[in-house]
């Protein structure tokens, strides 16, 4: 009787002593658990839209102005790259240029440096195309009468003006679906890849001063305006040099 009585104190003795330690292993669990909520998540290559290929940049400027009313935005002395997995340093466009170009009352592009443009499905009324030296140019957008002007008479509704300079990015990127830009000028900037323009409607164009070029000689182009754009009836072209440039 003596002995049954003692077994049946070890046995509150010992339940007494395990349930404060599995209370105490159920806090110390959840003091070190993560909630799934607010664990970080792994992202994969972002995709860009249209572009010639896919990849990744985590300091970018990235501006969607689509269906939007932009007034006059400047972007100076901007270095742009350093990422390799990336394949633009600058990319302007439209994602449907059949059914929603962006349209460009003016279009400045003075003074910018990379290894490849490219001026594909747009169209200019008027463009002065000068001082800029490449590695090979191709002028074929085609010439005609029936490219319309881009005024935008109403300022109501637009933003007021933008300015982004003296600064550092993967890359710029601007997406223009069906909007409506007063001016954009790019000036400054530098680039080690590829340069985009696709998909856009401008009533007066001018690109001047640009350095292009890949290194691959001048028999291949570097600077390419190619023959699905078209400019309008006042076209200067004067004073762009051919000549082997690499930019790195």
């Amino acid at each position: 009787m003596e002995q049954a009585k003692l077994d049946i104190h070890i046995k509150y003795v010992l339940l007494a002593l395990t349930f404060p330690m599995l209370v105490l292993f159920a806090a110390i669990g959840l003091l070190f658990a993560t909630p799934n909520a607010e664990r970080p998540s792994v992202q994969g290559q972002a995709s860009l839209p249209g572009s010639s290929g896919e990849g990744q940049g985590s300091q970018t400027i990235d501006l969607d102005w689509s269906a939007q009313s932009i007034g006059t935005t400047t972007f100076s002395n901007l270095d742009l790259g350093g990422n390799t997995s990336l394949v633009d340093s600058i990319y302007i466009y439209s994602s449907d240029p059949t059914n929603s170009r962006g349209q460009i009352e003016t279009l400045t592009i003075d003074g910018v440096s990379c290894p490849t443009w490219d001026i594909t499905d747009s169209d200019f009324n008027s463009g002065t195309i000068s001082d800029n030296t490449s590695d090979g140019h191709t002028f074929g957008a085609v010439q005609t009468t029936t490219v319309n002007n881009v005024v935008l008479a109403s300022s109501r509704g637009e933003t007021g003006e933008n300015a982004y300079s003296e600064s550092s990015a993967d890359w710029l990127r601007i997406k223009l679906d069906n909007a409506e830009v007063r001016s954009l000028t790019l000036t400054g900037l530098s680039g080690d890849l590829g340069c985009h323009l696709i998909g856009v409607d401008v009533g007066t164009l001018t690109f001047k001063n640009n350095v292009t070029g890949d290194g691959t000689g001048i028999d291949s182009a570097s600077l390419r305006f190619d023959s699905s754009s078209r400019v309008g009836s006042s076209l200067s072209f004067t004073g762009n040099v051919e000549q082997s440039t690499k930019v790195r």
